[in-house]
């Protein structure tokens, strides 16, 4: 696979880096959300078996960017994506879109492996619209949502911070937000 894009050729699937998924609460817009103003449920719904398969494939291209074997520890492999973000930042580097797509699934999956998340599609509107769905990674119970692609490139941007492994670390520690099971709260 390429890493260059072609701006005139149709996208693959819906793995976009520019999908940022679902906002970020501070604790008292939390507070609020669930005490004051009634929130619908998302709609969480599997991938479409197209985005399965290019998130295998875009494992390995991540891995490959940063130079390690998918089966190195999870928290091995998360320390070298924030190391990555670091130097690309630095540099004042632009990553193309793939190699942007790429570093956020290998991160997803980390989440996966680590931790028993899973991959789904998060919709936070109550509108039906398809094209408001993100790549999440959930725990079992749906209580929180990460879009890894869109942090991953948020962070690249240097839109966010690179908190890349402070999150994974919060995840492992479980110190996270309070969130009903099927909430899919946007956290990262």
């Amino acid at each position: 696979m390429s890493s260059a894009v072609d701006a005139t050729a149709p996208p693959r699937g819906r793995l976009r880096a520019n999908n940022t998924g679902p906002t970020e609460l501070t604790a008292l817009q939390y507070w609020f959300s669930i005490n004051v103003v009634p929130q619908p449920m998302p709609q969480i719904r599997p991938l479409p078996l197209e985005l399965a398969s290019e998130i295998k494939e875009f494992q390995q291209i991540g891995a490959d960017a940063i130079g390690i074997d998918q089966g190195a520890a999870p928290a091995e492999i998360v320390r070298m994506i924030k190391e990555k973000a670091a130097h690309v930042r630095a540099e004042g580097q632009v990553l193309d879109e793939d190699a942007t797509v790429a570093l956020g699934v290998l991160l997803g999956e980390q989440y996966v492996r680590e931790f028993g998340w899973h991959w789904a599609h998060v919709n936070h509107e109550d509108d039906g619209d398809d094209d408001n769905y993100f790549v999440c990674v959930l725990p079992a119970d749906n209580s929180l949502s990460t879009n890894p692609i869109g942090w991953v490139s948020s962070v690249l941007s240097q839109e966010t911070p690179n908190n890349i492994l402070l999150h994974f670390n919060m995840v492992a520690a479980n110190r996270v937000p309070p969130a009903a099971p099927g909430q899919a709260l946007g956290y990262h």
